[in-house]
């Protein structure tokens, strides 16, 4: 692989891995396919989910990570009310159980 780079081959592998629960190495995968191609929306996506959920991302990373994973719904509510997106997507607190 790493005679002739595949971009989209990197970032299945740093899905793989990640379902397998190999954090760090999905990342490092994840990074050779985005510095391979910027494009990989897919990648990106994922690298943000992984520095997102990291248990001890620093805020620097954890605000990369959200910067990575903007989605339509997440704009809305940032611009609905920041404080509920910081809640939700910073702070990673979840909404109560209804009884």
């Amino acid at each position: 692989m790493r005679r002739h780079e595949v971009p989209r081959a990197r970032y299945l592998l740093g899905r793989l891995l990640r379902a397998r629960g190999l954090v760090d190495e999905a990342l490092a995968e994840l990074q050779v396919a985005l510095a391979s191609d910027a494009t990989l929306v897919d990648a990106r996506f994922e690298r943000g989910l992984l520095l997102a959920a990291k248990p001890h991302a620093s805020e620097q990373d954890l605000i990369t990570g959200l910067q990575e994973t903007v989605s339509a719904s997440r704009l809305s509510l940032f611009l609905q009310c920041r404080l509920k997106f910081w809640f939700r997507y910073v702070l990673r607190l979840q909404k109560p159980k209804t009884p």
